[in-house]
Order: structure tokens, then C-alpha cells, then sequence
């Protein structure tokens, strides 16, 4: 189970002060890319493209449960945070077909611990952009591949390992790709933190990666993703690195509301991740809809009229019966316009 084993010095029990606690995330992995189809995932980026002037809230509430485990110094096996009850909301823009920025904000309220760590706070906010930077080639698979620099700004959660306790921020890459009625997505990146003056024990900065799979059918999908760290200066103290496996499903409606729910599993040992957590969320949109390849608009053809035989000079177009065939491509059904006298 996430955070068993995690040898620490817990400040709190030898009465150390207030500006000697360790400062960390202990509640996982944020909602912090936007749900656009049924089969969006939702950790992980996937660059398909965007609709200019398109902007979208959305809401997600969850429940995580063995949040943050630890050993005291003397061995004994305390709960820090059993349970915590988390509302996320999220808002994008799309700014032009290839970029869009967005920000995430959690709130964070512990409802069961074990050592009087309750309350609740802001988490850290995220401040994003999402740059498409080649486009789907529809010769390979509807292969795109974007980048997304990032920044976290503390908003006072650390205090209760609800937060980093420090300003951090990181770049990740994108790819993505579509085979048939799904869409495999990989991200990989570098998420670096500051030095905080109060902590004496934080997670530090580390390497990231996640793998998804969507899937959609009409106004139904599914997907699975996994996430994965790995610390550059804190693994013996705080684990090797947080991993979280997280599987929805996405439903939208006539109105253009799309529900989520799902769950996720903590995978690996070490401070990040709950053991494991249930979400429900829901996310509308405004402006220009859905989302849009960034490669070149298809160009249409227009109707060419042919002069008739029948009476010289006058103007008809070819096909004068449903069964006819045109000789060029035609927006309308020609035989639904009325031949000229």
C-alpha cells in the first residue's frame, strides 16, 4: 500500500518546530488536462489539436484513501492522513488551433487521520500551456506531437502535505496518435522545485512519464492511464517515486455536458499517491466546440453546370434523376434542382 515502509523522521513527534516540518504532496496526481471527447484522458495530455475561441470549465470531486503512511524514528507505524476529500476545478482556452493554456486549483479537506492533521486547504495551482507543435500526419496514424510548460504556485496546503511549500514548474512532451477507435498517448517531462526555507524534508524535484489508452463510441468512451515519478534527490527519505494507475469513463450529453467517473490505485511504494481514490467530475463547454485537426482544411469542390443539349444556350446541370451519376462532385443533390426552361 502507497507510503507503507516510509522510514521518516517525523518532526511532529519529537515536537519540533513549526518551520522544521517536512513539506510534500501527499495526495497524487491532479486532473489537469481537459476532458475535450468521450475517451479523453485525464492526467495525460494528448496534443489532437484545438478550436480557436473555445473555453471550458470543469469540476472534479474525489475521495482518497490511505493518503500518507510513515514510521517514527523509534519504528512504530503511524496513519498521518487516512482520508482526504478533494474538489478540483479546471478551466482551458483556446487560444488558436495549436495552443491552449489552462489552470487547475484543488482544495484539499482531511476528514480522518491519525496524528490531528486536519482541515482544509488550497493545494498548489497549476498554471499551464499546451503547444501543439507538429501537427496530426494523417499518413501515420494521426500522429501529433506537442510540449507543455507548467508552473506550480504553493497556495499554503504544504503545512498539512497538501502542497510542495515552494514554487516548482517543469516542461513535458507529448505524443499521441489514433488507431481506429483509439488513441494511445505517451508524456514524458521534468518537473524541477525550489528551495523552500521551512522544509526540512520536500519531495524535490523529479522525472515524470505517463502512458494512456482512450477509447470512443459516439457520445460514450473509456480510458486508462498510468503516471510514474522518479525523484532526483529525496528517494531514500520519501520513496523512489509516486505511480498511480487511473481508468474513467467519459458519458456526454445532448446538452453538451460530459460526466466523468473513475478510479485510481496507488502502484508503487513512497509519499504521492493514496492507496486509492474514487472521482466523479463534470465539464461544459463555450464558444467554438469540439476539437479540430491542426493539419490543412480540406478543400471542397464546387458543383460544375453543364450546358444543355436540348435548348442552346440555356443553363441546366447534368444529372436530371436521382439514378444519374454526376460527372464532378456536387454539395447538393442535383436532381433536387429544377432544370432551367
Amino acid at each position: 500500500m502507497t507510503g507503507q515502509g516510509l522510514l521518516i523522521a517525523w518532526m511532529l513527534s519529537v515536537g519540533q518546530a513549526q518551520a522544521e516540518e517536512p513539506r510534500f504532496n501527499a495526495v497524487g496526481v491532479s486532473f489537469d488536462a481537459s476532458v475535450d471527447t468521450p475517451g479523453s484522458l485525464l492526467g495525460t495530455y494528448r496534443p489532437n489539436g484545438f478550436k480557436q475561441g473555445a473555453w471550458s470549465v470543469s469540476t472534479f470531486m474525489g475521495l482518497g484513501d490511505g493518503v500518507l503512511r510513515a514510521s517514527r524514528s523509534d519504528g512504530e507505524a503511524v496513519s498521518v492522513i487516512e482520508q482526504v476529500v478533494s474538489l478540483v476545478a479546471t478551466g482551458s482556452y483556446d487560444v488558436s488551433r495549436r495552443v491552449r493554456v489552462h489552470t487547475s486549483v484543488p482544495v484539499h479537506t482531511i476528514v480522518r487521520s491519525g496524528d490531528d492533521v486536519n482541515g482544509a486547504a488550497v493545494g498548489d495551482l497549476r498554471l499551464a500551456s499546451h503547444v501543439v507543435v507538429v501537427p496530426p500526419i494523417e499518413e501515420a496514424y494521426g500522429v501529433s506531437v506537442g510540449v507543455v510548460p507548467f508552473m506550480d504556485v504553493p497556495a499554503g496546503g504544504a503545512s498539512r502535505f497538501l502542497g510542495e511549500g515552494a514554487l516548482g514548474g517543469g516542461i513535458k512532451l507529448t505524443a499521441t496518435g489514433a488507431l481506429g477507435a483509439f488513441q494511445p498517448t505517451v508524456n514524458i517531462g521534468y518537473h524541477g522545485l525550489g528551495e523552500s526555507d521551512v522544509a526540512t524534508l520536500s519531495a524535490g524535484s523529479r522525472l515524470t512519464s505517463a502512458v494512456g489508452l482512450g477509447w470512443q463510441s459516439g457520445n460514450f468512451g473509456l480510458s486508462t492511464e498510468a503516471h510514474k515519478q522518479v525523484r532526483l534527490g529525496t528517494a531514500d527519505e520519501l520513496g523512489p517515486g509516486a505511480a498511480e494507475w487511473i481508468s474513467s469513463g467519459t458519458w456526454r450529453s445532448e446538452q453538451g455536458l460530459s460526466w466523468v467517473g473513475g478510479a485510481a490505485l496507488g502502484l508503487a511504494s513512497g509519499v504521492g499517491v493514496p492507496a486509492y481514490r474514487v472521482f466523479v467530475g463534470v465539464r461544459t463547454s463555450m464558444g467554438a466546440s469540439g476539437v479540430t485537426p491542426t493539419g490543412p482544411m480540406p478543400v471542397v469542390q464546387a458543383p460544375v453546370q453543364h450546358a444543355s443539349a436540348e435548348a442552346p444556350g440555356a443553363s441546366t446541370l447534368a444529372n436530371a434523376h436521382p439514378e444519374g451519376v454526376s460527372e464532378s462532385p456536387a454539395v447538393l443533390p442535383i436532381w433536387a434542382v429544377p432544370r432551367q426552361p
